[in-house]
């Protein structure tokens, strides 16, 4: 039995298995360049754990976009600039929605 959305059991409900990826490891399958120009996270609340598993010392991104948790897009907005600004990143953000510029300096992400 599996729950359905209204809460209750329902025998007609088929499980299923997803694939999940880890940021660093997409990167690497898609041989993502040092450089990139642009990602954005539209799953929302995600942002925050993406960001603490992004491989920093390989890649830097110069603009990002995230879409926030709808219950908390404030608290969530105040984690994502935190782990921005070391990577001089600058920040804008409005309702549930994230905006980010970063500096990426030639070359700066080290070599794979």
């Amino acid at each position: 039995a599996v729950y359905n959305v209204s809460g209750g059991f329902t025998e007609e409900c088929a499980a299923s298995r997803i694939t999940t990826l880890g940021i660093s490891e997409l990167l690497s399958k898609v041989e993502a360049p040092p450089t990139i120009d642009f990602v954005s996270i539209s799953a929302r609340a995600a942002g925050v754990p993406i960001l603490d598993g992004f491989p920093w010392s390989q890649f830097c991104v110069r603009y990002w976009t995230f879409e926030l948790s709808v219950e908390d897009s404030e608290r969530e907005a105040e984690e994502v600039n935190l782990r921005l600004a070391p990577h001089m990143c600058r920040t804008q953000s409005e309702g549930t929605y994230l905006w980010a510029a970063c500096f990426c300096r030639p070359n700066a992400a080290s070599q794979r």
